[in-house]
Parts: C-alpha cells; structure tokens; sequence
C-alpha cells in the first residue's frame, strides 16, 4: 500500500474507528489490502488495535515525552564550529 493510500487510511480510522471488515467495506478495499496497510500503521506507531478494534493514536499518545524531557548528550548553546558570513 502506498504513502498516500495510507494516509487515507489513517485519516478514515482516526475519524471512523471499527474492526477490520468495517474498515475494508466502508474504504472499498479488499481485507488484505486494509489488514496490510493498518499492519503498516500499527508498526510506524500511528494506529493503536484494541481487541478487534482499530482507532488511530493522539497526537499525545504518539510523542515520547521521556525524550521530550531530556537534553541530547551534545547539546550545547556555544558553537564555535557556526559562522555566519556577509553576502
């Protein structure tokens, strides 16, 4: 399934949860081709599966906000490395 069929997909389940079937019959799509793409949505971490039900992640839910808390090791606000020149 390609990027933009998707994020079609995505957006349908984020306003419409349901199973499998319902998703497959309301979009038009074959089952394996629904069962992939929200395979696909559930690895890159976008669609949650709930028993026999798929509904899409908060914006909140898909934040790590663990990382969000911490600063990266090289971080540092004095950079000699950066020079800005006239044009």
């Amino acid at each position: 399934m390609r990027f933009n069929n998707r994020w079609k997909l995505y957006e349908f389940v984020d306003k419409n949860p349901g199973t499998l079937v319902e998703i497959s019959n309301k979009m038009n799509l074959s089952i394996k081709k629904t069962k992939r793409g929200l395979s696909r949505l559930i690895k890159d971490g976008m669609v949650i599966k709930e028993g026999v039900l798929y509904r899409s992640k908060t914006v909140k839910e898909m934040i790590d906000w663990d990382e969000m808390n911490t600063k990266p090791e090289d971080y540092n606000f004095e950079r000699d490395d950066i020079k800005c020149q006239k044009i």
